[in-house]
């Protein structure tokens, strides 16, 4: 399947692939000709689509959210992701990536949400939303359910110290080296999940400073060192660092009566990250294709 993205003077906001026809690798696919807005939003999660990602997609300068996940996508996140400096969401979990973390997502200054692995089903149940009928023959409903994301290296700090971040979820991706020590003013982050990695070191002061972070697990790690005190923000909800070295008492987490002062937002479910769901349009066709796109 070949989709071709042209700068014509169609006007093209959103991209939801469960909302336009998907057509099977043996039919010809009419050329899309589009131009990609500010407020574009590309959803190509949950479509079978295998091969690598395109790097082209990094042309799509307009792009605020991006969600691949729920495919078999493979080899690296391409590091022209890092020319995407309005992107705010982006969701490549539940493939079969590898190789290391671009440090290029560090020019990403908008992002607010990156899930790079998920080990949480976003669809319990895929046979309810899809049926047996519309799944393509020899489809692997497995690599749809599980997270086989096994990265190579650490968090580069390029991407910790991201000003806008607010979600950033790694668990169990294979992440190794030191524990990022450089989070920036971490005025926006709430939720921290880099569970069930490799990572190793002492937990950073400087998390301290990150007055809204609702949910911190950094669980079956291999930090040492002792818990500050100063890691005792205000705002926390979910504190999860077992499986660990750590020394000394665990930080007392202020109470809920305290927090109004530090307008501390809402704690979120996981699930309500998703922009779209197989909801929409459930009889739609899933065929397997290769994802060899010209974007932009």
């Amino acid at each position: 399947m070949t989709w071709k993205w042209n700068k014509k003077d169609a006007d093209l906001r959103q991209l939801n692939s469960k909302q336009t026809k998907i057509f099977s690798p043996r039919e010809e696919v009419p050329l899309l000709q589009h131009r990609l807005e500010p407020e574009e939003h590309l959803d190509l999660s949950g479509s079978f689509f295998t091969g690598r990602i395109p790097e082209s997609l990094g042309n799509c300068l307009g792009l605020k959210s991006l969600l691949l996940y729920m495919n078999t996508l493979e080899e690296t996140i391409p590091v022209e992701f890092g020319n995407l400096g309005k992107l705010e969401v982006l969701d490549v979990s539940r493939n079969t990536l590898s190789g290391p973390l671009p440090a290029e997502l560090g020019n990403c200054s908008s992002l607010s949400v990156l899930v790079l692995s998920n080990l949480y089903n976003v669809y319990e149940d895929i046979h309810s939303v899809r049926g047996e009928s519309d799944l393509p023959p020899g489809a692997d409903l497995t690599s749809m359910t599980e997270d086989f994301n096994f990265y190579q290296g650490g968090i580069p700090q390029e991407i910790t110290r991201l000003p806008k971040l607010k979600i950033l979820w790694v668990p169990r991706a294979t992440l190794e080296g030191r524990f990022p020590g450089d989070w920036g003013s971490c005025q926006s982050l709430e939720m921290v999940n880099l569970g069930q990695n490799f990572l190793r070191g002492e937990i950073p002061v400087g998390l301290g400073k990150c007055k809204k972070l609702r949910l911190l697990d950094l669980s079956l790690n291999m930090l040492t060192g002792e818990l500050l005190k100063e890691i005792s923000v205000p705002c926390m909800s979910v504190f999860d660092v077992g499986g660990n070295s750590l020394s000394s008492l665990i930080p007392q987490v202020l109470s809920n009566t305290t927090t109004t002062a530090y307008h501390c937002p809402p704690l979120v479910h996981f699930e309500s990250f998703s922009i779209e769901s197989y909801n929409n349009n459930p009889s739609r066709p899933a065929p397997k294709a290769k994802m060899e796109h010209d974007f932009c």
